[in-house]
């Protein structure tokens, strides 16, 4: 994992030649991913990945054959059929290359070399591809592609890539292979479902890509379509997590619909080769250059399957169904403003959310899942360890913002909790305390900055459910609050003394809001706008406010708001509240 004493992970040698070169796999945090793993997992357990596809170039400088474990992969599966663009070569480079050299030695600060998913997280004798090769152009052709998947999971595998799919011809025609008749599509339905509801296949996860047609993937396309606990299907978006266009002017667009569970980026993606040489996006102006670089939900798919790996690494007694649980909940919802054409449902609670169309792969935040941080949308979590209390203060660190949940428990039942650091205080982390009661673990916080410049700070929040309310935020002010109520009530700005303007009426459980909030030190007073609504009216600060250093939350619990203080230092500081 060490390619030169400048930097611990190749995607930074190769970010600090073009940032455009690793903005794929930076979009879904794969690095903070790594680096958390690196910080806080000590032992991490070996794992095995199949890979159905065109063959690899094993001799590659990024797997340099027999460095890299392909375990039983048969002599023909190491060689890439589809040369020289290598459509296997770069799936497989996304989940688990490696810069590995078969002199040793460090890399040149120019060098090309990149880590795939698992080898940021893994050492090389700790990960296995099993690769199976068969013609993808061939999908429809039964007998070929089952027979690869057959093959490849005699080698037990945990989780199982197929960048792979055919439609039905009837419902586009744009694919070069499809299902000529309703009763072939039904065939290959059955038989598909028969290999990953076998048995001895109910502990694998099977990653499938969405397909490129745009087209609803839902009884369209094999084998995504198909809904079983084990099998997780993919869609893509682009760097600014819209519905990924893989060409311009074309309709080679990621697939969508309800079959879709999550996606991740499908173009711009960096990945090897055939030939020791690489797929490199460029851009022109700030605009991806069409065709290069890797794309399709062929290069989604991997990524997904890169950290299913990895969580299974971490703890390897997750089901099928808990990994894809994992991925589903603590992806990012995004806006790629086509709520007839989504790309996952399940990291936000109103499925027909307006605002909400889409879940993107985050992989620091599966990976803190699997470490053990709680996550209050995952509602199955709420039965379990502190979630159990009626009630309870939790304290959370600013890098996983979206509700994580850690075991440092702060109270249960008292009224008031602080944040409190000793002056001078860290740059890195706070603790929590109650009044009265024990301080908490430090959780870390991002960098702190001078936060007195600022006028207007914005940023996203949602409205959650569980025993109460709950709030989150960057940054408030002394004597400024926000209440947040039921889908009955709405989202208030309220003053110190409890007089409240209305920001929002009907605020959707689950549904993410963008928050603007304007300080104007000058006159001592704030107000509000929702989704760049209009701004609300000023509401003033009940004590002088001289700078913007500390916070002072208020958060609302049922129908009416029962309001409960608690003070915050800085930006980037959470907390979350539950009430009976």
């Amino acid at each position: 994992m060490q390619a030169q004493a400048a930097f611990n992970f190749d995607l930074e040698n190769l970010r600090n030649q073009d940032s455009f070169l690793t903005k794929a796999y930076d979009v879904i945090k794969i690095q903070n991913a790594w680096e958390f793993i690196r910080n806080n997992i000590a032992n991490l357990l070996p794992v095995s990945i199949g890979i159905v596809d065109t063959g690899i170039d094993a001799n590659h400088q990024e797997f340099n054959n027999p460095k890299v474990d392909f375990g039983s992969s048969p002599t023909t599966a190491l060689m890439d059929s589809s040369a020289p663009k290598g459509h296997g070569t770069q799936v497989i480079g996304i989940i688990g290359a490696n810069n590995v050299l078969g002199s040793g030695g460090a890399l040149s600060v120019d060098s090309l070399q990149m880590n795939g998913i698992v080898s940021g997280a893994l050492e090389e004798t700790q990960y296995k591809l099993e690769v199976e090769n068969f013609n993808v152009a061939t999908t429809t052709q039964s007998s070929g592609v089952f027979a690869a998947l057959e093959n490849a999971l005699r080698r037990n595998p945990s989780v199982v890539n197929m960048s792979f799919g055919a439609p039905k011809c009837s419902a586009t025609s744009l694919a070069k292979e499809c299902y000529k008749t309703d009763a072939d599509f039904i065939d290959a339905f059955g038989a598909y479902t028969k290999v990953f509801n076998a048995l001895e296949n109910q502990d694998v996860l099977f990653v499938a890509a969405a397909g490129n047609w745009d087209i609803d993937t839902r009884l369209n396309v094999l084998p995504a379509t198909i809904r079983l606990p084990n099998l997780i299907t993919i869609g893509a978006t682009d760097l600014d997590d819209k519905r990924a266009t893989f060409f311009p002017l074309t309709d080679l667009k990621s697939n969508f619909g309800s079959d879709v569970d999550i996606s991740a980026p499908g173009v711009s993606v960096y990945a090897p080769k055939p030939g020791n040489t690489y797929d490199i996006p460029r851009r022109i102006l700030g605009v991806p250059v069409p065709g290069l670089g890797f794309s399709g939900t062929s290069a989604s798919a991997p990524m997904v399957t890169g950290v299913a790996g990895i969580l299974k690494a971490i703890k390897p007694m997750l089901t099928p169904l808990d990994i894809k649980r994992i991925l589903i909940r603590t992806a990012d919802p995004v806006r790629t403003g086509e709520p007839t054409k989504r790309l996952g449902t399940g990291c936000y609670l109103n499925p027909n959310s307006p605002v909400f169309t889409g879940c993107r792969l985050n992989a620091l935040r599966a990976v803190q899942a699997a470490f053990g941080i709680r996550y209050i949308d995952d509602f199955e979590a709420l039965s379990l360890g502190p979630l159990k209390n009626q009630g309870g203060w939790f304290f959370s660190p600013a890098t996983a913002p979206n509700f994580v949940v850690q075991d440092a428990v702060v109270s249960e039942g008292n009224k008031a909790v602080k944040g409190q650091c000793t002056a001078p205080c860290p740059t890195d982390q706070v603790i929590g305390k109650s009044i009265p009661g024990p301080a908490s673990a430090a959780v870390p916080i991002e960098p702190i900055t001078n936060t007195t410049a600022f006028t207007t700070i914005s940023f996203d929040m949602r409205v959650e459910s569980g025993l109460g309310q709950v709030l989150a935020t960057d940054a408030f002010f002394r004597n400024v609050f926000i209440v947040f109520q039921n889908p009955d009530g709405g989202i208030f700005l309220v003053d110190g003394i409890g007089s409240s303007t209305l920001l929002r009426a009907g605020a959707e459980l689950g549904t993410w809001y963008h928050l603007d909030v304007h300080v104007d030190l000058e006159n001592q007073r704030v107000r509000a706008r929702i989704d760049d609504g209009p701004w609300s009216a000023f509401v003033p600060f009940l004590a002088p406010i001289t700078s913007i250093d500390h916070v002072h939350l208020r958060v609302g619990s049922g129908l009416t708001p029962t309001l409960v203080d608690t003070v915050a230092y800085y930006d980037s500081i959470y907390v979350t509240v539950q009430e009976p």
